[in-house]
């Protein structure tokens, strides 16, 4: 994995790692940080990270992300495929704040219409 986030309460800080993980990825690693996806902010307004959206309080899933999920369930698949399709999301899901209504959400698209999910 090549993605990482770094918190402290010090912006000076901050920017003396910013510089030390540049100069170890460009020396030991020959990999350089694209300057558009380096981004510095305040924790408190959260980041988008690996589907999810990092804020003080907790993760969400990002909107993307669940519409993607959506839109994928609700194709027609053998109930095979769905369920673990399904299975898959919810594992994803499942490290977020409000997981159990999305789960329910998410079985009502991917398995109402055939009439296996009643709630």
């Amino acid at each position: 994995m090549d993605d990482f986030v770094l918190f402290d309460s010090d912006k000076a800080r901050i920017f003396a790692h910013k510089e030390a993980i540049i100069d170890f990825a460009e020396s030991r690693l020959a990999l350089q940080l694209h300057p558009h996806k380096t981004h510095i902010g305040l924790a408190g307004d959260g980041i988008s990270f690996l589907g999810y959206r990092v804020l003080p309080a907790g993760l969400l899933v990002r909107g993307k992300a669940l519409r993607r999920f959506r839109k994928k369930l609700a194709r027609p698949a053998p109930l095979e495929d769905k369920v673990r399709m399904f299975l898959s999301y919810k594992g994803h899901i499942s490290h977020v704040i409000n997981h159990e209504a999305l789960s329910v959400n998410l079985a009502k698209t991917a398995f109402a219409k055939e009439g296996y999910f009643q709630g």
